[in-house]
């Protein structure tokens, strides 16, 4: 809540004070829906946590929950049989939506299997998972994606294979997969398709974006490009 100091002048000359309170940030609310990765249903009973509140995910996979504005946050989603997932975003001063996907462990496992050669989880470090959408949330066809990190390489998801790569193609997913990131800060770098601007979902730097990664969790770092 703001705070506000009201000088009244009763008659008498004003004495020189100084206003050092702050405003604090108000609170946002983004509406999150949770899909499964592979089926595409939607998720139900998915707890979703930010510092300021606690939801649960309907049928329909949707909750609301408050965050704080102008500034970088993540969502913790978590549900039986799925690794913990962040989602990281950047508030800006309105309320907004994000559509997210959730892998099960069992599906994340024969995903790394298909690759060549396969790729080995390693528990002591995360991944982190950029997507990056048109704002119909269509695949922003063109769009690179790289990390500061240390990594193994990254790979997409098209329509018939898994493979390795850092950009997303016309028969692809919109997103790019970087698997056993080191724990720690990293920085995320994005190369825009021609003709548009990727931009930190929703009020971020354009092209980068900065999060921690944590051993043994999936972190989804949304841009919109347009």
């Amino acid at each position: 809540m703001l705070s506000f100091l009201i000088l009244f002048n009763l008659g008498c000359e004003p004495k020189n004070t100084t206003d050092s309170a702050e405003p604090q940030p108000k609170p946002v609310l983004v509406e999150v829906t949770i899909l499964d990765a592979i089926q595409g249903d939607a998720m139900g009973n998915v707890t979703l946590t930010s510092t300021l509140d606690s939801q649960t995910t309907g049928s329909d996979g949707t909750a609301t929950i408050l965050v704080n504005e102008e500034s970088a946050i993540t969502i913790e989603t978590s549900t039986g049989g799925y690794p913990p997932h962040h989602l990281e975003l950047y508030s800006g001063r309105t309320n907004y939506s994000v559509v997210s996907l959730m892998a099960s462990n069992t599906a994340s496992e024969q995903l790394y299997g298909f690759l060549s050669p396969a790729l080995i989880p390693d528990p002591s470090k995360g991944i982190v998972i950029v997507a990056l959408d048109n704002p119909d949330l269509s695949p922003a066809v063109g769009a690179k994606a790289s990390i500061s990190a240390e990594s193994d390489d990254p790979f997409i998801m098209t329509s018939l294979s898994v493979q390795y790569g850092n950009e997303v193609l016309s028969n692809a997913g919109g997103f790019v997969a970087i698997p056993n990131v080191a724990a720690g800060e990293a920085i995320i770098s994005v190369e825009s398709p021609e003709g548009s601007t990727c931009t930190h979902h929703v009020a971020g730097e354009t092209e980068k974006a900065t999060i921690e990664v944590l051993a043994s969790t999936v972190h989804v770092v949304f841009f919109i490009c347009q």
